[in-house]
């Protein structure tokens, strides 16, 4: 647990405006609680490797079995077409959780990313199903039914598919989404979501059409609803002017942005249990993934 920034408090009962300063190509003194002590920390960021949206990047996907329980935990979704982020999810549901007949995904505190997720929304459903599509101004204004956007269905697996993409959807800011029928899996019906108030972007777009579509229970707190497509223009010295350009909207017409997605289970985070060691969140949504009150 993140105890303190730069000396500044992180911990509750910190106001919510309390950000940690976490500045890119920095040294910062931290200090974090683990195993019921605290350590004293210096956090170096490194160097931005997208200009237009800065942020160092984390190990995107981790797994473990809490008592059993297949158990992903995605950090955010990288690249903004994900063919990296794709070939794991692909190793994981090939080798580690080939067998699973649960799933618990955590997206707490993931930020959001580039459309990678849509590999992930694939292993949810044996079926090709519509998520979503962006709204751009044009088609605001002019009325233009989502039926007649291009479709973006697959995440290339490989780099050699980028000039293709390029072709088929070249500067449109508006497409829809289907899901890749990558056919039934064991843990189908008995999966669970974890979602927070920092869970945003792509992350709200997952949980959403998990919802939508009765593939997952969600657990946690409500999301921000964050989620729009922006464009990035250079301003000289450095600077940099990002603007929305689209909204998203899911297949079934609902809008995250400044909606967000309410949990299935509402569980607030306890600061209190986590000093002792326990994820109060984690063990709400291991009782609902086993069917247990």
């Amino acid at each position: 647990m993140l105890l303190t920034v730069s000396e500044k408090p992180m911990t509750p009962p910190a106001a919510p405006a309390a950000e940690p300063p976490f500045e890119m190509q920095h040294s910062i003194p931290i200090t974090i609680a683990r195993s019921s002590s605290s350590i004293s920390l210096l956090l170096k960021t490194g160097t931005p490797k997208y200009k237009d949206n800065p942020y160092s990047e984390p190990t995107a996907i981790t797994t473990s079995q809490p008592g059993g329980i297949p158990y992903l935990k995605v950090s955010l979704f990288p690249g903004k077409i994900g063919i990296d982020f794709a070939n794991e999810v692909d190793a994981v549901f090939r080798d580690k959780f080939a067998s699973a007949d649960r799933l618990l995904i955590d997206l707490r505190g993931n930020p959001g990313g580039g459309i990678g997720g849509l590999a992930l929304m694939s292993y949810l459903t044996p079926e090709r199903l519509p998520v979503g599509y962006s709204r751009d101004r044009k088609m605001a204004q002019t009325g233009k039914h989502p039926s007649t956007l291009p479709i973006f269905d697959k995440v290339p697996r490989s780099k050699l598919a980028i000039p293709g993409l390029a072709l088929k959807f070249g500067m449109k800011t508006s497409v829809f989404l289907y899901t890749e029928a990558l056919g039934r899996r064991a843990y189908h019906g008995r999966t669970v979501i974890l979602v927070n108030e920092h869970t945003t972007g792509a992350a709200e777009m997952l949980a959403q059409f998990a919802q939508e579509n009765s593939l997952a229970m969600i657990v946690g707190t409500k999301t921000p609803g964050r989620l729009v497509s922006r464009s990035a223009s250079k301003l000289g010295f450095g600077y940099r002017l990002v603007v929305p350009v689209a909204a998203y909207v899911s297949a079934k017409g609902t809008q995250i942005e400044g909606n967000g997605i309410t949990p299935n289970i509402d569980v607030p985070w306890s600061f209190a249990e986590a000093v002792n060691g326990r994820d109060n969140q984690l063990a709400v949504a291991a009782k609902a993934l086993n069917g247990t009150p």
